[in-house]
């Protein structure tokens, strides 16, 4: 005010200084210095705290409170609401994978699995005849950044016979399981396995062999290892 009443304004008018005029007083008075000393100063005090831009978990801690920072980071932000898992797929799988497919993840040494889906299959095969493949696992509670874990990938094969894996035997160099037949006999039965998970397989009867297989045959899971065809075997009584 005093600059401005220096310059022939009225201090009581000094709504009707012109811009031009407003700003050469801020500056012989100091009052713009002294406005970009106090911008400068919040600024440098907003600097003095960290914000993550998601919610998440701090990891790899390497300071405490009151200690200087330098220029090395001093701390990893993980977003374990939503975690990835990357996995490898053989070559010749590359024909059941999709993305948005289901997947199940499970820790080593634990039991509890968490659901997820494939979200990017890498489009090349690297020198071990391998493809990556990563899967989105929203909620991961229970599980850690780094952590390896069991992948099964979930593929949808409509119109097929499965049997559990224990069913089938090796005969000979060729696949066969045993019909729970009449008369309480093991019929012996040559099969081609399609397609497998991690307990059971998808069969075809073998029709080169004069095999035939239908949809509700009862058919041997254990105690098959020595069987042979007309062996007599007895119901386990569950």
């Amino acid at each position: 005010m005093d600059v401005l009443s220096g310059l022939g304004w009225a201090v009581a008018d000094s709504a009707a200084v012109p811009a031009d005029v407003r700003e050469l007083a801020g500056i012989r008075s100091g009052y713009s210095a002294a406005c970009n000393a106090y911008d400068k100063a919040q600024r440098a005090l907003a600097g003095t705290v960290l914000r993550a831009p998601f919610a998440g978990r701090v990891a790899d801690l390497q300071l405490k409170q009151w200690d200087r920072t330098g220029s090395d980071p001093f701390c990893t932000l993980i977003a374990d609401g939503t975690l990835d898992v990357t996995f490898s797929a053989l070559e010749s799988e590359y024909g059941f994978l999709e993305r948005g497919q289901r997947v199940s993840v499970t820790p080593f040494g634990q039991e509890r699995s968490f659901a997820g889906r494939i979200k990017s299959i890498n489009p090349t095969v690297d020198r071990n005849g391998q493809i990556a493949v990563t899967a989105t696992i929203p909620g991961g509670a229970g599980l850690l950044d780094g952590m390896n874990v069991r992948v099964v990938v979930d593929k949808d094969l409509p119109a097929q016979l499965v049997v559990p894996k224990s069913a089938v035997v090796i005969r000979d160099g060729l696949e066969v399981l045993f019909r729970y037949g009449e008369g309480d006999r093991a019929e012996w039965v040559y099969v081609h396995t399609l397609n497998a998970n991690s307990d059971s397989y998808a069969v075809t009867a073998n029709t080169d062999r004069g095999a035939t297989l239908s949809e509700g045959d009862r058919v041997i899971v254990s105690g098959n290892l020595n069987l042979a065809d007309g062996s007599h075997v007895v119901l386990k009584e569950e």
